[in-house]
């Protein structure tokens, strides 16, 4: 990845990320359209269309506050983060009680609706990024179909 002059400690590295978010966060159109995109993605795994309107609120309370004012979005008024943070930490106290699974579960390996024969990543995304990673690593994609 090519990152430099990673900070040495955890402190630091905090304090590194703070700064480089103050200096570049901003509010943009395409912003928006990522953190909406992102969002509705979260709030489509559990819920149906119609409630992800008054569920956003629960979304812009596991936000800090950094990342909602660079997205534009409107801070949680701190009961609702009270709530969200309080079913969060009873689902962990729960999840710490509830057996181990026998076995990992692999979504790699799960069947998948787009993809019924499987895929490999280096055949997947836009035949441009294909054809460059394929000349960076002289690997022609891969015929892995599973």
């Amino acid at each position: 990845m090519r990152i430099r002059d990673i900070p040495d400690s955890y402190a630091a590295f905090e304090a590194y990320n703070r700064e480089f978010e103050t200096r570049t966060f901003a509010v943009t159109k395409a912003g928006q359209r990522v953190g909406n995109a992102t969002r509705d993605l979260l709030l489509g795994f559990y819920l149906p269309r119609f409630l992800w309107a008054p569920a956003r609120p629960l979304v812009y309370a596991l936000m800090d506050e950094p990342l909602l004012q660079a997205t534009g979005y409107p801070p949680p008024n701190s009961g609702t983060r009270r709530r969200v943070e309080g079913v969060l930490r009873a689902q962990a106290r729960l999840l710490r009680l509830w057996p181990k699974p026998r076995y990992p579960r692999i979504i790699s390996l799960l069947r998948n609706k787009t993809h019924p024969q499987g895929y490999s990543v280096a055949d997947i995304g836009p035949p441009a990024l294909r054809r460059k990673w394929a000349a960076e690593t002289g690997k022609a994609g891969s015929t892995d179909t599973r």
